[in-house]
């Protein structure tokens, strides 16, 4: 088998190229080049942007359920305990998500789901959030864990 000739393909396709140079204090300036092949007819900044960047965060997303929630831990003997298990995980994935939308405008805002369940773990056990706080705090970690 062959490889086609790029006159042989049934659709043109084209290439969206963006330049940038990352700079960080202390380091040197990097290159960091995009390329986006694609036959959608939409403006390169709308496909990078909407398409592109939220595919990205998409599978960052993914990455965080699978190392930050374990949730393709299913140990269990049972089929049904496992199709439990990743159900409590995507809730309490559910519920980190909105601990993080609710620190819009923080630091904290842009955390990693690991990085706010161990905030959560360490705060409700040295006792920095009250009761109620304390308890839904503990559901979430335990969800998760």
């Amino acid at each position: 088998m062959s490889v086609p000739d790029a006159q042989d393909l049934a659709w043109k396709r084209r290439v969206i190229y963006k330049a940038e140079v990352v700079r960080a204090k202390g380091k040197t300036p990097k290159d960091n080049p995009r390329f986006v092949v694609t036959n959608m007819k939409q403006s390169p900044q709308w496909l990078y942007e909407e398409v592109y960047c939220q595919r990205g965060d998409l599978e960052n997303r993914i990455k965080e359920l699978h190392y930050g929630m374990e949730i393709g831990r299913t140990s269990c003997t049972s089929f049904w305990a496992n199709q439990l298990r990743v159900l409590m995980t995507a809730a309490a994935y559910v519920l980190l998500q909105e601990l993080r939308s609710g620190l819009a405008g923080t630091a904290s805002a842009r955390a990693q789901v690991s990085t706010l369940r161990a905030f959560s773990e360490t705060r409700s056990s040295r006792g920095y959030v009250g009761a109620s706080h304390r308890a839904a705090l503990a559901a979430v970690v335990s969800l998760s864990s």
